[in-house]
């Protein structure tokens, strides 16, 4: 094989000496006439042509796609900013609904220390009445008996 031009060559037979590869091109068609050459370029040019459209027929899908993308995630961002105003609209509502349940809490209790002491002056007031009752009734049942009220 002879590599110093940059090509491979296989040598076919003894025949041909050092003298005659320096000054002969070798033959590489392998016995293809000018016109099979000929051929053979358009059809590489036509396979190249084809190539050329199907590449940028996929450049025009991959640009429609990314376009697809970017919309898809323009719609995604947008629907993060609205989840996450939503969500902090329903942290501050929490905030709010706990801070009210908190002061409902407050005066829950405090109504309840006034209903405790509302009811113990009512038990005292009770008491009283009934000690009044009891001395009007021994009042007026000593009136009744002629004896003098205590």
């Amino acid at each position: 094989e002879d590599e110093t031009r940059g090509v491979e060559v296989e040598w076919l037979g003894e025949e041909v000496t050092e003298s005659e590869s320096s000054e002969e091109e070798p033959d590489l068609t392998n016995g293809q006439s000018k016109e099979d050459d000929g051929d053979a370029v358009a059809e590489l040019q036509h396979c190249l042509e084809a190539k050329t459209r199907e590449v940028a027929s996929l450049r025009g899908e991959v640009a429609k796609a990314q376009e697809e993308r970017d919309e898809v995630i323009l719609q995604l961002t947008e629907r993060e900013e609205e989840w996450r105003r939503d969500r902090r609209q329903m942290q501050a509502d929490l905030q709010e609904a706990r801070r009210r349940e908190s002061s409902l809490q407050e005066e829950a209790e405090h109504l309840q220390q006034h209903l405790e002491l509302t009811l113990a002056e009512a038990k005292s007031a009770k008491a009283q009445v009934q000690e009044l009752q009891r001395m009007l009734a021994a009042a007026a049942e000593a009136e009744q008996n002629g004896a003098p009220a205590p």
